[in-house]
């Protein structure tokens, strides 16, 4: 069953704040995982080891202790680090973005029962170019994923955008998600530029995609 996809409005913020948190901390721990591989975290395991062995009296033995201690306060950094995030991502709810839309999909609920809110896109105009739109949210319950929710939303923001005659719609999605990836690229986007954010200094870093979709003569393209 294809999504219905609709405005935003009033009484939809508790489904919308639980999507687009689900969806930042979903790579919690990929991202913890990543970290480890790090040359990085290595050196701190050893330089915590020994701090503990010279300045605290710690046996050598129980010096191993240094890796879980390590990557336990690596673990609770990267969730606080995603935790922002999601609160981030949830701000602005109740404002109308500039010269923007949002827009939510609804597929029934358990036996046919009452709509559900399943996913939600939002598009603003961009801070650096008033002909170009800002696609700064996108999430879409893990449960409902792979069924067209995305692609639903997707096509309707661009739409938008079209019809506001905005010239290209920008977003960045990050390393950790490769089917939405995969799906923007379907759609006609196209790699813009590859960045990284710091997560935790430079112990934990994120490589971020910035991609672009082109609209041309009032038309959806992928043309650069």
């Amino acid at each position: 069953m294809a999504p219905a996809v609709r405005p935003w409005r009033p009484g939809d913020e508790s489904a919308c704040r639980a999507l687009l948190s689900e969806a930042a901390m979903a790579t919690v721990h990929t991202a913890f995982l990543s970290s480890l591989t790090r040359e990085l975290t290595f050196q701190l395991v050893v330089l915590t080891a020994a701090l503990l062995f010279i300045f605290v009296g710690v046996p050598l033995a129980r010096c191993a202790l240094a890796a879980p201690l390590v990557g336990a306060a690596l673990y609770a950094g990267v969730w606080l680090s995603h935790a922002q995030q999601a609160a981030r991502a949830s701000q602005g709810l109740h404002t109308a973005p500039r010269r923007g839309g949002c827009w939510v999909a609804e597929l029934p609920g358990p036996l046919l029962g009452r709509p559900r809110v399943v996913g939600v896109i939002a598009v603003t105009q961009s801070l650096r170019a008033e002909d170009r739109a800002w696609v700064p949210r996108l999430a879409v319950a893990r449960a409902y994923r792979r069924r067209g929710v995305a692609s639903a939303l997707l096509d309707r923001a661009l739409a938008f955008c079209r019809d506001q005659g905005y010239v290209a719609a920008d977003l960045v999605i990050s390393e950790y998600h490769d089917a939405a990836r995969r799906l923007f690229h379907e759609k006609g986007f196209s790699l813009r530029q590859v960045y990284h954010r710091p997560v935790l200094g430079s112990l934990v870093t994120v490589c971020l995609y910035q991609l672009c979709f082109e609209i041309r003569a009032g038309r959806l393209s992928a043309d650069p």
